[in-house]
């Protein structure tokens, strides 16, 4: 993976527990590389919502695609000295599309488990290969149900 630009968010209104509400809001505080050229549409404060919101609740690092642009990403939550999320942080980054199936079922860790599973419940065999010409980014941003979809269009058309 290859990082070309940040964004940097502030996060701001959450509850005493550092959960988002409907009054939590979220701007940008600083772009550097790529990013720099990019109009965000939290260049000016708006609500927080969305998948940023879902990262703000649950703490998590979310690797994938953004969902308007289809851009490759990633976003990281800081953590206050409360533990509790002050700012996120956006990657935008590239995404080693060359890599082996082996690599992409080791990066997906459990979910590599979760997709075959599913698979299996329709009574396909499976095959490491349903893997190999689906992009990084999907695999990683997208649940199971959505790569299950995937893999079954691809078996469609070969």
């Amino acid at each position: 993976m290859r990082i070309n630009g940040y964004t940097l968010y502030a996060v701001q209104g959450l509850d005493e527990e550092g959960s988002p509400t409907e009054r939590s809001t979220i701007r940008v505080i600083r772009k550097q590389g790529t990013a720099e050229g990019l109009r965000s549409r939290f260049d000016e404060t708006g609500p927080l919502m969305g998948t940023k919101k879902t990262i703000v609740r649950t703490g998590d690092v979310y690797a994938g695609l953004g969902k308007s642009d289809r851009a490759p990403i990633v976003i990281v939550p800081l953590l206050n000295p409360l533990k509790t999320v002050e700012h996120l942080l956006l990657l935008h980054v590239e995404y080693d599309e060359a890599m082996d199936v082996e690599r992409k079922k080791e990066i997906l860790g459990e979910k590599f488990g979760d997709i075959k599973n599913l698979i299996d419940e329709y009574n396909v065999p499976w095959s490491d290969g349903y893997l190999k010409s689906l992009p990084v980014g999907l695999l990683l941003g997208e649940d199971v149900e959505v790569i299950k979809n995937m893999i079954f269009e691809q078996m469609r058309n070969s």
